[in-house]
């Protein structure tokens, strides 16, 4: 063991990674002093084939540049709001968008709509999606007060809001809406 730390301490990090790995057998060791030296696809490779740990690889291919490797292992792991970032990354941006879209999938499937909002604004930069689904947390009554008011916070013309208040009250305020729709208000006025 002291051999492998002078080595690491020479900065000689495969050479102690493979008396870890060959000697020791203690794989995290030889994985983690591989991932200190840079050496990130043998670092994966020990992660995966002895530790049997894909979050890991992935991380290490990804820090490395080997983002189809690390897309193929976050894939495997669902992990699919990681899988749509790196083809982000990759400017592959349908790809993506098809990731993107299981990740909404199963926010609205849990009846987070205020999350599922957010990925289209932020990570597909679709503000109308992102309305779109907000109101219809609002009509389902899922965490009702977050919709509206992430709803009304994504307007910022004052004139358009103002409208839009009007316009959601006439039309989408009903009896299982109205106290709710009475504290956004009073957010509102408070802004």
């Amino acid at each position: 063991k002291k051999t492998a730390e002078d080595l690491v301490n020479k900065q000689e990090f495969q050479k102690a990674a493979f008396i870890y790995l060959k000697l020791l057998k203690n794989y995290t060791l030889a994985a983690q002093t591989l991932e200190n030296g840079y050496l990130y696809q043998d670092a994966a490779s020990v992660y995966l084939k002895h530790l049997q740990n894909k979050s890991k690889a992935a991380e290490c291919y990804e820090k490395g540049n080997m983002t189809l490797e690390a897309i193929t292992i976050y894939k495997d792991l669902s992990m699919n709001e990681k899988v749509g970032d790196l083809y982000i990354k990759l400017n592959q941006k349908d790809e993506a968008f098809v990731y993107y879209q299981k990740v909404i999938d199963g926010y609205v499937k849990n009846n987070q709509y205020v999350k599922a909002s957010l990925i289209y604004k932020d990570k597909m930069q679709s503000l109308q999606d992102s309305q779109n689904i907000l109101l219809e947390g609002w009509r389902q009554v899922k965490d009702a007060y977050n919709c509206l008011n992430n709803y009304f916070a994504n307007i910022k013309d004052s004139e358009k809001l103002a409208q839009e208040i009007t316009f959601i009250y006439k039309n989408e305020v009903h009896d299982v809406h109205q106290s709710t729709f009475l504290e956004i208000l009073k957010q509102e006025y408070k802004k």
